[in-house]
C-alpha cells in the first residue's frame, strides 16, 4: 500500500466527490422544475377556478385566456407526472448520498479495491450521463480542490451552448477538449 495505492485512492475520491456534485446538481434541477411547475398549476388553476365562480364571467379574449390558462395547468401537471420530477429528484439525492457515505469510508480506511467495487454498484443504478453537466462538475471539482484557473490545461472547454442546456440534454457523443493542450505538470 505504498504511493501507486495514494495515488488510485486520491482519483477515487476525486471521482466520487465529482459525482456528489453531478447528482446535487441534477436534483437542484428536477426540484426546481417541481416547484415551477405546482406554482403555475397552482396560479393557472386559480385563475380557471374564479372563471368558474363568477356568473358574470369575462368574454371574448379573456375567456379565452383562462380556458388556455386551465389547459396549460392541465398539462403541467401531466408533465411533471410523466417525467416524475419529484421521483427524478428522490433518485439523485439517493444516489448523491451513496456517493458521499462511500467517500466517508474511502476517506477512513482507504482501501481502494473494495471502494472501487462498491462504486461500480452504485454506478449501475444511475440514469444515463448528462455529459456537459459531468464535465462543469469535474471543473468545479478541479477548482474546489485548489487548481485555480491559471492552470488551464486542466479543465475541460465546454461551451456556451453546452452549458446553457447542460440538464436539457445529455451531450453524448460531445468532446471537450481541454482549455489549453499541454501537458499536465504536477503542481
Amino acid at each position: 500500500m505504498g504511493a501507486a495505492n495514494d495515488a488510485a485512492v486520491e482519483g477515487l475520491l476525486f471521482d466520487l466527490r465529482r459525482s456528489i456534485r453531478y447528482h446535487d446538481h441534477r436534483k437542484g434541477f428536477y426540484v426546481r422544475w417541481h416547484l415551477l411547475t405546482n406554482l403555475l398549476t397552482i396560479f393557472m388553476a386559480g385563475v380557471a377556478l374564479t372563471d368558474v365562480l363568477n356568473s358574470s364571467g369575462p368574454t371574448g379574449w379573456a375567456s379565452c385566456l383562462i380556458k388556455a390558462s386551465a389547459l396549460m395547468a392541465a398539462f403541467l401537471s401531466a408533465v411533471d407526472m410523466l417525467i416524475g420530477y419529484q421521483r427524478q429528484s428522490s433518485l439523485h439525492d439517493r444516489l448523491k448520498n451513496e456517493f458521499a457515505d462511500l467517500e466517508i469510508q474511502l476517506s477512513q480506511d482507504r482501501d481502494h479495491d473494495a471502494a472501487k467495487r462498491r462504486r461500480l454498484e452504485i454506478e449501475k443504478n444511475e440514469p444515463p450521463t448528462y455529459y456537459a453537466l459531468d464535465a462543469l462538475c469535474r471543473n468545479e471539482q478541479l477548482y474546489a480542490e485548489g487548481y485555480k484557473k491559471n492552470l488551464p490545461n486542466r479543465y475541460l472547454d465546454v461551451g456556451w451552448f453546452a452549458r446553457a442546456t447542460h440538464n436539457l440534454f445529455r451531450w453524448q457523443g460531445a468532446v471537450f477538449e481541454y482549455l489549453v493542450k499541454e501537458p499536465i505538470d504536477d503542481v
